[in-house]
């Protein structure tokens, strides 16, 4: 796998600079007029090159970590696709200058995939730490959490993660819980909530059943069931519906009259 950056407009001078000059004289040669509009594309090979004083010069004189060429990843994926613990620090210099911790590729890979990949546990808990997200998924619909899943050892570390938010989630992410019922896991569900994600939990105004309900092609009866057990039915959606409207719009009647009759 190449993750090293190849770049075709970076001033030759520059590029010898960030790869082999001592950060002293790097400074200087970055400060000359027409080197200054390269230090975003040099800002790339210092992070690869796991130049910690080099990226943090740059990042000082306003490269931008959000900022890349066309099919290039971007300087926190760079650091993210490093096994070598200065990637640690690398990461966390980043972040300190903004960068998006989800920022994606072209495969739409975000920075935990790639950490993932690289097995760098000290980047993988940072990463979570600083709320990147587990249900992203990336151009072949991948999650993060789906890499987890292929490594129990690394899968059982995040589990025992103490101070996570478990209900996190944006417009695009839905939390974890919501992934795990997709995938009909009830004894990761029932793990979560010991650890706090909240079976009522309210994303983008509707109940996680009735997101289940929704979006689930089939729907597996022994995860309704764990809803009916778990969950409040009577909560409502921001349009007012019930659970037995929803249900009786994707669901079977089989599953419908299991909402039937429901009693507070």
């Amino acid at each position: 796998m190449h993750i090293g950056p190849e770049s075709t407009l970076l001033n030759p001078s520059l590029n010898y600079a960030a790869q082999d000059t001592k950060t002293k004289s790097f400074e200087k040669i970055i400060e000359y007029p027409k080197m200054q509009m390269y230090i975003q594309e040099s800002l790339n090979i210092c992070v690869s090159n796991l130049d910690y004083s080099k990226t943090k010069l740059l990042l000082e004189k306003g490269a931008n970590p959000n900022v890349t060429q066309k099919l290039q990843l971007y300087p926190l994926q760079y650091a993210a696709a490093k096994s070598d613990q200065q990637s640690l620090k690398i990461v966390s210099l980043l972040l300190k200058h903004h960068a998006w911790i989800d920022i994606q590729d072209e495969d739409l890979n975000t920075p935990l995939h790639w950490a993932l990949v690289k097995k760098n546990v000290p980047l993988i808990i940072k990463l979570i730490r600083n709320g990147a997200s587990l249900t992203k998924k990336n151009l072949y619909d991948i999650t993060p959490f789906d890499l987890f899943l292929k490594e129990k050892d690394l899968l059982h570390m995040i589990l025992e993660m103490e101070n996570i938010d478990w209900n996190a989630s944006t417009q695009s992410d839905f939390p974890l819980l919501l992934e795990v019922f997709y995938k009909s896991n009830l004894h990761l569900a029932k793990w979560l909530m010991k650890k706090g994600a909240d079976i009522d939990y309210r994303y983008l105004d509707s109940p996680l059943i009735f997101h289940y309900l929704k979006n689930t092609p089939i729907l597996d009866r022994k995860v309704i069931l764990f809803f009916i057990q778990h969950a409040n039915l009577f909560l409502l959606d921001s349009k007012g519906n019930t659970i037995s409207n929803v249900a009786s719009k994707y669901a079977d009647a089989g599953i419908c009259s299991l909402f039937y009759n429901l009693k507070k």
